[in-house]
């Protein structure tokens, strides 16, 4: 009988609660660990963390300029540069972090046949969305850790992939992050191949 008149109280308060438009105990907890914001906040700023400015020197074989050479073509040995972890912090003006807040990172390629991964299965294109954490960094890791892959995408050996499509003698790849249109920064990462 007195676990039956708690319930009845219990369910009396809920009730009350809605009608009056307040939220209950329940549905307190569930806006409280809520997830992304369901708008942008108009007044933020993203900084880079780490990952910027970053070059990956291509491995130095013997001979020069072009180690293996096979009919008109030279032979590029298979190079997949890879980048570490990008990270970039959101803030208001005031410098207080935004936490769960899309962030999208976008790879842009040197003309050619590239193609830039963030992730081991993910599509070609280099475009991913990372949610900010608690401390408003959303770090872009999804590579074993590491922040992308790039490389040539057709046949190594052969036009466009060989000489200059494949960064000799270096190429720039940016990668911007940004918070829908309000705030956005670009990482520089240069390839450095010695053929």
């Amino acid at each position: 009988m007195k676990n039956a008149f708690q319930w009845f109280l219990i369910s009396t308060f809920a009730l009350a609660c809605i009608a009056a438009g307040q939220p209950t105990r329940a549905e307190t907890r569930v806006v409280a660990t809520a997830g992304a914001p369901t708008k942008l906040h108009s007044n933020a700023k993203l900084t880079i963390v780490s990952g910027d400015n970053q070059t990956f020197t291509g491995p130095k074989p013997p001979g020069t300029p072009c180690p293996y050479t096979s009919n008109a073509n030279c032979n590029w040995p298979p190079v997949k540069p890879t980048f570490s972890a990008l990270a970039v912090k959101l803030t208001d003006l005031g410098g207080l972090p935004i936490p769960n807040a899309p962030i999208v990172f976008t790879c842009h390629l040197p003309a050619g046949a590239w193609a830039c991964k963030f992730t081991p299965s993910g599509p070609l294109n280099g475009t991913i969305s990372i949610t900010t954490g608690r401390s408003g960094v959303a770090t872009l890791d999804r590579m074993a850790g590491n922040g992308v892959n790039i490389w040539c995408n057709y046949i190594l050996n052969a036009p466009p992939c060989e000489g200059d499509a494949l960064g000799y003698p270096g190429q720039v790849v940016t990668v911007t992050a940004a918070y829908g249109n309000i705030a956005s920064t670009t990482f520089n990462l240069r390839i450095v191949l010695f053929y």
